[in-house]
């Protein structure tokens, strides 16, 4: 039974990074393009505000290799199964309680 639960939560903890990843992805790009928009703007040709942007996109390439990582970090654990690509549970135990989604359990159930 403590197996079953123990997957239940990684799979619920995994659904969640992936969740706050795409979160944070999204307004990141809108941050990522506006400052490549405006670093083309003449009128922030100052060096002041060159710098500032420069720190900006820095700082936001960094919160991308993060995400990045803990993407890839969660998708390193999957496996690929006849029903599809699958998290690998294997050996995994989780100490956090989540809520989980029916379709969560059924992939638990159906991956045994």
């Amino acid at each position: 039974m403590k197996n079953i639960q123990d997957k239940i939560r990684q799979v619920a903890y995994d659904e969640a990074v992936a969740t706050i990843i795409h979160q944070v992805n999204n307004p990141l790009s809108v941050i990522l393009g506006e400052i490549e928009l405006l670093e083309k703007n003449p009128h922030c040709a100052n060096p002041d505000v060159k710098k500032r942007l420069a720190e900006i996109q820095k700082n936001a390439r960094r919160i991308q290799l993060v995400t990045a990582e803990l993407l890839s970090a969660r998708a390193s654990r999957t496996i690929d199964t006849p029903a599809g690509r699958m998290i690998d549970l294997g050996g995994i135990s989780m100490k956090s309680g989540a809520i989980m989604t029916g379709a969560s359990i059924d992939r638990i159930k159906n991956t045994g």
